[in-house]
């Protein structure tokens, strides 16, 4: 959350004086490093005061905290005494804003100590894990491929990534111009929502925040936000309350139904071997994958007898519920599609054992799930993790990207890679792109990716990538003059930024006009 140092605009503080005397670098047992701790803990600070503002936490008028923000504190602290959610003042700044984060790369060369990488959090993603390594080249070669992103025959590999960056931050700095600014404003708190929300559900299973924080990232891939986080609060749900329970009849029939579904025979033999072993056992005494077995399997059975049971609630960016998620009719209710197996199980991993290297083993290798949990335990963390899916790829080109597009693929997953620093793809680039706006915006990264992941759903939905009229907008990016293409391409979708009352790109379904 927002910090509460600050009471008023010219920065007075709440509970007295916090002065931080820069270093003097001419010491040599100081140095550099204590200047490099020094300038981290201040652009903290500032980015609390900015948030807290923006948030609401405090009047600058009274020069006191509001409601609202006395409230927050009051939960964050709840939260530390039953969830294990760290309170505010907790240990110093950084320890508390860098803990419980993990790093969003894994490096695999031969050598490398994986307990250690696991055990740690400093390795991010961005261009220099791909610059001077074996991906370098090729990952180059991909930005000189692609028709949209402008480049100079004569630039070199660094060149190339940065008239990337600089291309993907400008694209993305339109849609967020382009936006009505009340979303932009709530959209911006959708990590605090997400924060809020698994902190809650932790407090309320007696849980570590971590773990809720883990298995909501795990569950997390090719899934919308609303199905997701319904998946973690069923989770906890069952695990709590079915301990002694073991399988009905209709379980036993659903998941001899995902076994006979799996294409890999060893898939397949592995799973009913598990399977094999769940006879007359209780929930409690079943292995991480029997468990996800059952899990799936008993809300998909009660869903099979009252299809109310498969709903879930749209949530709002600041992270309570609206009304059920709809069909394209906007009045059926659509229900519930669960994740893999694997990722059941890796999340229900987590929720046994959230040791901070059962939770980096469990989230897996890829930078964006990584990321997602980063952003979701510390969303105020000064470390600039940003989190990289489908859309935010697609906002970085402007163009309407689905999940199975080969620039996607490329983006998250590669080629390239490389064990040397363990970046795969694109993804530095793109996340790169992001830092640079949110530092131009004075906003923090995981905001800026908010705002403009918002943003690209409403100027392509899922609907018009599905129409022939997609496919008219790629050719608009052959014109040389990027800022021409850009504004070709939203008057192609009935956005302009021309006269009195501009056209913006439509609000999304949670939107709440005069909300916070």
């Amino acid at each position: 959350m927002a910090s509460l140092l600050y009471a008023s605009e010219d920065q007075q503080p709440l509970l007295g004086p916090l002065q931080i005397t820069p270093p003097d670098a001419g010491v040599p047992d100081i140095g550099q490093g204590a200047a490099d701790i020094y300038n981290k803990v201040t652009d903290y600070i500032s980015r609390q005061q900015a948030e807290s503002a923006r948030l609401g936490y405090w009047d600058p008028q009274t020069g006191l905290p509001t409601s609202k923000g006395l409230l927050d504190a009051a939960q964050q602290y709840s939260g530390a005494m039953v969830g294990s959610v760290a309170a505010p003042g907790e240990g110093t700044l950084l320890d508390q804003a860098l803990s419980k984060r993990v790093s969003t790369r894994i490096p695999k060369a031969v050598g490398t100590d994986a307990a250690a990488i696991h055990a740690g959090n400093d390795l991010q993603i961005n261009t220099d894990a791909i610059s001077n390594t074996s991906a370098e080249q090729k990952a180059a070669d991909k930005l000189r491929g692609y028709a949209d992103v402008p480049t100079d025959a004569a630039a070199d590999n660094a060149g190339v990534f940065g008239n990337a960056v600089q291309h993907f931050k400008d694209n993305l700095r339109w849609i967020y111009d382009n936006m009505i600014p009340a979303v932009r404003d709530q959209a911006a708190g959708w990590y605090d929502g997400a924060h809020t929300l698994t902190g809650a559900a932790a407090s309320q299973y007696s849980v570590p925040h971590e773990a809720v924080a883990g298995m909501t990232a795990r569950l997390s891939p090719g899934t919308d936000w609303n199905q997701n986080w319904s998946m973690t609060k069923r989770m906890l749900d069952i695990d709590a309350t079915q301990q002694d329970a073991m399988l009905s009849p209709a379980q036993h029939e659903l998941i001899q139904g995902y076994i006979a579904g799996q294409e890999k025979p060893k898939v397949q033999a592995a799973l009913q071997n598990e399977y094999a072993g769940m006879a007359n056992l209780p929930y409690r005494d079943m292995s991480d994958m029997q468990r996800a077995m059952f899990i799936r399997s008993h809300d998909e059975a009660k869903t099979a007898l009252d299809p109310s049971n498969g709903y879930y609630p749209v949530i709002h960016p600041e992270g309570y519920e609206l009304g059920n998620a709809t069909k394209a009719d906007k009045v059926t209710p659509t229900s519930l599609g669960w994740q893999s197996l694997d990722n059941i199980s890796g999340a229900l991993s987590m929720l046994r054992d959230s040791s901070p290297s059962n939770i980096s083993i469990n989230l897996g290798d890829g930078h964006k799930i990584r990321s997602f949990y980063n952003n979701i335990i510390e969303p105020n963390s000064p470390a600039g993790d940003v989190t990289v899916d489908t859309h935010q790829i697609a906002a970085s080109h402007m163009l309407p990207l689905g999940i199975s597009h080969p620039v996607v693929e490329q983006g998250m997953r590669g080629p390239p890679y490389t064990n040397a620093t363990g970046s795969a793809g694109l993804y530095g680039v793109y996340a790169d792109a992001v830092r640079s706006l949110a530092s131009d915006l004075n906003l923090l990264p995981r905001q800026v990716q908010s705002i403009t992941w918002e943003g690209v759903r409403g100027l392509f939905p899922a609907a018009f990538k599905r129409s022939k009229g997609a496919a008219d907008i790629a050719p608009l990016w052959s014109n040389p003059d990027a800022a021409a293409a850009r504004n070709a391409i939203g008057a192609a979708r009935g956005i302009t930024a021309a006269g009195d009352e501009p056209v913006r790109i439509p609000a999304p379904d949670w939107f709440t006009p005069g909300a916070r």
